[in-house]
């Protein structure tokens, strides 16, 4: 233990506090990923006030600051200022360049937990949004009133699979359809594309 003692005592005050934010705030943001990785709920030390007219708040919501962006900053400032160090003889060079990392970090973050939200959206679609969409017969759907059959669909960027009856004659696997009319919320009318 002495040893590290001995090297954070040797260490400027300004790489002392590179390292202490470094350590820190990756410390907080890997227990933050940990937590949501593993569903133990919302573990986000986000907050909401109002700051000259902007948002501060979380990241799903478009907002100014959050105090998770306070730790992916410190985070890409506090190592980019351990790693620099060696490069940048200027004391100031260092912490602006530390600074424009850091942000890089926060913008990386965003763009990621933006696309991560887009995955993540809810599964739930409207009855309206399904009325008019073209899809295929994935199992024969037999004639009005003979039994339902399979259709899949492209709903919002994903295919999904529904129950279906036929507005008329039978229609063959693989043939392409458009949805008349949601019966039940999980049984589509079908109709064959012409």
């Amino acid at each position: 233990m002495q040893p590290i003692a001995e090297w954070w005592a040797a260490l400027p005050a300004l790489m002392q506090a590179f390292w202490a934010i470094a350590l820190f705030s990756s410390l907080i943001f890997v227990v933050q990923f940990l937590l949501a990785v593993f569903g133990l709920g919302d573990v986000g030390a986000d907050f909401d006030t109002d700051a000259a007219g902007g948002d501060v708040g979380d990241v799903g919501q478009g907002t100014v600051f959050s105090l998770r962006d306070l730790f992916v900053f410190g985070v890409g400032f506090g190592w980019a200022g351990v790693f620099f160090r060696s490069a940048l003889a200027s004391d100031w060079l260092l912490v602006v360049a530390a600074a424009v990392v850091g942000l890089l970090f926060v913008v990386a973050y965003r763009a990621l937990f933006r696309q991560m939200m887009r995955l993540a959206g809810s599964g739930n679609v409207a009855e309206a949004d399904l009325v008019g969409l073209v899809g295929t017969a994935y199992l024969a759907i037999p004639a009005t009133g003979q039994g339902k059959g399979k259709v899949q669909l492209s709903v919002k960027g994903s295919v999904r699979e529904y129950d279906a009856i036929s507005v008329g004659a039978a229609i063959a696997t693989f043939a392409k359809v458009r949805v008349a009319e949601v019966v039940d919320g999980a049984t589509l009318r079908v109709e064959p594309l012409a």
